[in-house]
């Protein structure tokens, strides 16, 4: 499988806008040219990481934050950009100068939400307030497949209607809506990127399967997807480029499966014998957080993304990522 990515088209330079009015009335129009040359990603985590690793490749200048910058500072300047100190709650930053003469795209990576947490708008409503003097151009916020009900195994698009079952999905979504509310507020285009489960180097459910730890809930019947990390990146790259504002889209890798596939063809080439099925109910008493993941059993299908220019998987399926992580036995 090759590692090259697709060429985009070079990068444009928009006069910076005055005074941008806000769209209300529909969807935004497509941009038609790369990311911006500077890009802000707020949370810089593990995907986070990826994706500034990936536009710095691009040409893009970057800047970061972090939960823990000070932990954090070395791997953000290793990746390409240069670290930001923003908390929310504690008012605006001191913005460097390239920021302030824009045109700037924002990539929103801030993934989990806890139960507890409070307004999981209001970090977002602050952040854009205090970018008010930027010139900002493009939002991609992460968001998550909890949003979707359960399909019973069948096939979920970007535009099926978000039903969540779970308060983890609706907290998921009630995000979403403050995103792109306070988006086109800014006449930002705005757009969500739903994802299911991310893996890739350091985070795979392999050594877990090894060690008989992976549950295989009612038989692992039920249908999910996984999306790479580094396609994860190529997907937020794409949007910027030419995503349409005011709509979510769904990136999945090219092969939805029932969770039975992955293990057994993990167990295979791990050299181990499959884990006991357990059902739903046991599974929900002995781990009520984690039974949330196995709420719905959906196929999704990412023919929107997958349809702009400049969008090829890296890692079309769970095999395909997967192998290159196999541990030596």
């Amino acid at each position: 499988m090759s590692s090259e990515h697709p060429p985009i088209e070079p990068p444009s330079h928009p006069t910076p806008r005055e005074g941008a009015p806000a769209h209300k009335d529909g969807p935004i129009a497509p941009h038609t040219g790369a990311p911006s040359p500077d890009v802000l990603v707020v949370g810089a985590g593990y995907c986070g990481l990826e994706i500034i690793r990936r536009l710095r490749a691009r040409g893009a200048r970057l800047f970061a934050t972090a939960r823990d910058l000070d932990a954090s500072r070395a791997a953000i300047e290793q990746a390409g950009a240069s670290p930001l100190a923003w908390t929310a709650g504690q008012g605006a930053p001191a913005w460097p100068e390239a920021l302030t003469r824009g045109p700037v795209d924002l990539v929103y990576t801030v993934h989990a939400i806890a139960d507890d947490q409070g307004d999981v708008a209001a970090p977002v409503r602050e952040l854009l307030d205090a970018m008010a003097d930027i010139d900002l151009r493009a939002i991609v916020a992460l968001s998550a497949t909890s949003v979707y009900g359960d399909s019973d195994g069948g096939v979920v698009t970007a535009d099926t209607p978000p039903d969540p079952p779970t308060a983890r999905g609706r907290r998921r979504l009630d995000l979403e809506r403050a995103i792109f509310e306070a988006g086109a507020a800014r006449g930002a285009r705005t757009m969500n990127l739903r994802l299911p489960g991310i893996y890739g180097p350091g985070r795979d459910p392999l050594e877990r399967i090894r060690a008989g730890a992976f549950p295989l809930v009612d038989g692992g019947h039920k249908w999910g997807g996984r999306v790479h990390r580094d396609d994860v990146a190529m997907g937020v790259e794409v949007l910027l480029a030419a995503g349409q504002g005011g709509r979510a889209y769904l990136l999945n890798d090219d092969h939805p499966f029932q969770i039975k596939e992955l293990v057994a063809w993990a167990c295979e080439r791990l050299g181990v014998s499959p884990p006991e099925p357990i059902s739903m109910d046991d599974y929900a008493r002995q781990n009520p957080t984690a039974a949330s993941f196995w709420a719905t059993s959906n196929r999704y299908d990412n023919a929107a993304i997958k349809a702009l220019p400049g969008f090829a998987l890296k890692y079309p399926s769970f095999r395909d990522g997967l192998a290159p992580l196999l541990p030596d036995r």
